[in-house]
């Protein structure tokens, strides 16, 4: 895999999960924000899904209050939306999948959607 902070994330319109077909390996390296495109008009979030490995079976990543960890989305425009550095350390592989307003997967009907991480190595 090429240098992880030049990846994209891209959810598929064949993906009835929302889910990205990417994974990036987050070895060494903080998550801080994401370049969100418009998104389907029912996709309100965007959440995380982390494995070990990266063929793995994905989970979601939760809040220590037992709430699944998303991030804010837009229909309407594209969005740039920022993380805390230090919030996914710990986690070797991420993936993304759309979400409606009840944390349920959305599909992306009319294109396939880019969305591009901003990564920093540790340090």
């Amino acid at each position: 895999m090429s240098d992880p902070r030049k990846q994209t994330w891209t959810i598929p319109t064949s993906d009835s999960d929302g889910i990205s077909e990417d994974y990036i390996d987050m070895q060494y390296l903080h998550l801080c924000g994401l370049d969100l495109p418009a998104m389907t008009a029912d996709t309100t979030a965007i959440g995380f899904l982390h494995c070990l490995t990266s063929d793995g079976t994905y989970t979601p990543v939760y809040k220590s209050d037992g709430t699944r960890l998303t991030l804010a989305a837009s229909d309407a425009a594209a969005t740039r939306v920022q993380t805390e550095p230090g919030l996914f350390s710990g986690f070797r592989y991420l993936k993304i999948q759309a979400l409606d307003a009840a944390g349920d997967a959305v599909q992306q009907t009319t294109s396939d959607r880019e969305v591009t991480p901003a990564i920093r190595n540790f340090g």
